[in-house]
């Protein structure tokens, strides 16, 4: 009999040491079900993932993707990433090594570069210890070009000035070049006097443009012959307004100690608009300019 008993202790003690071990199994699978931070247990790094296109168009499978930082890199993978749709990426880089007397990897605020089958893309993003980013490459397969300096949506500027970046990645800026409302391109100034390096800063100053608006494209060539494809152009476009606007002011009465509501209307002609109406009450007797609510 207690034989039989401790048998049966013996038996439920082990119904309850495995229930505890499939407790815990089931409890370390559904742990692993959401995404995990791959070499959690190693040097930190940080993961980029998304799509990737070249010139507006997506990239054939085996297409190389790379990144770098200032000083490091670069690092590489194809599309797509494994598990996903065609032209999509996952890419993984490292931190540095401190104990390496070589940079090897990325520091907290480094900018991580990329490049979409060997053409630079325009995103870049900060680099994050443990960063699982969301970011979609655009890269283009001629120099890129940014517009810094632009004129505001309205100007009274008809010849507005502007200033801009090209950027090649594995070749040298040639030249930089803008048209104005589709027209012929006309060159841009090299900021430092010649197009001699992977990266140029460009100025130009337009002729007198008549009022109304207009869009100003720029693009690059490369010493490789390659341009900015016309999807990736800078673009900008305003509008001059020189035309003053006309104001009208209804019920003003021809003698008053203290002015009632006044009302009127502000008139610009197309394509200005009216952004806002000033009004001066001046009592020229007394040289005084009414406030509000009295003459001062």
């Amino acid at each position: 009999m207690i034989l039989s008993r401790m048998r049966s202790a013996v038996d439920n003690w082990i119904i309850v040491r495995a229930m505890i071990s499939l407790s815990l199994v089931i409890g370390l699978c559904l742990i692993s079900i959401p995404p995990v931070k791959i070499h959690a247990l190693g040097p930190p790094i940080c993961q980029f993932w998304g799509t990737a296109q070249l010139d507006g168009a997506n990239v054939p499978d085996g297409t190389e993707i790379a990144s770098w930082v200032d000083g490091a890199g670069p690092w590489t993978t194809t599309t797509p990433a494994q598990g996903g749709d065609h032209s999509t990426y996952l890419m993984i880089v490292p931190t540095d090594n401190p104990s390496t007397p070589a940079k090897d990897g990325a520091n907290a605020g480094d900018i991580v570069y990329f490049s979409v089958g060997g053409c630079s893309a325009t995103q870049t993003h900060v680099w994050q210890e443990g960063g699982i980013i969301n970011l979609d490459l655009l890269a283009i397969s001629g120099p890129s070009v940014i517009l810094i300096t632009a004129p505001p949506a309205f100007t009274r500027n008809n010849s507005p000035y502007l200033e801009g970046t090209s950027t090649v990645q594995d070749s040298t800026v040639a030249s930089a070049a803008y048209r104005i409302d589709g027209g012929t391109w006309i060159p841009a100034n090299s900021v430092d006097g010649a197009y001699d390096e992977p990266s140029e800063d460009f100025n130009f100053t337009t002729a007198a443009l008549s009022e109304g608006t207009h869009t100003i494209q720029v693009k690059a060539s490369d010493a490789l012959g390659r341009s900015t494809p016309p999807s990736a152009y800078a673009t900008t476009s305003f509008t001059i307004d020189n035309t003053i606007p006309t104001v009208t002011l209804n019920n003003l009465p021809e003698f008053t100690n203290t002015p009632g509501i006044l009302d009127g209307t502000a008139a610009d002609a197309p394509p200005g608009e009216v952004d806002g109406v000033q009004l001066t009450i001046h009592n020229t007797s007394s040289n005084s300019y009414w406030d509000g609510g009295s003459w001062s």
